[in-house]
């Protein structure tokens, strides 16, 4: 299984945990754009991912969550990760 490993902020967290947040978006920087290998019908694709794991904080304070992803698809500047069921969590 190929993770991607992301950090979060806390509140954005919180949202997919509930269920409410099934994308989540970032800039198409250099950072990601590395990771992207190929383009089919004028959209960027990246790396076939199974499930990302979203960071929030350090330490014992730490929190994380292993999402299984649906799709990825890169749009407008943005990779759009499609989120699916929470794998596991866990914190500390």
């Amino acid at each position: 299984m190929r993770i991607l490993n992301l950090s979060i902020h806390r509140v954005f967290f919180d949202e997919i945990i509930q269920g409410t947040k099934k994308n989540e978006y970032r800039n198409l920087t250099d950072y990601y754009r590395r990771r992207c290998t190929y383009e089919e019908n004028g959209k960027r694709y990246l790396i076939p991912y199974n499930a990302v794991c979203f960071n929030v904080g350090r330490g014992k304070r730490r929190l994380s969550a292993t999402v299984a992803l649906t799709g990825i698809v890169c749009e407008d500047g943005f990779l759009i990760f499609n989120l699916g069921e929470i794998l596991c969590k866990s914190n500390g």
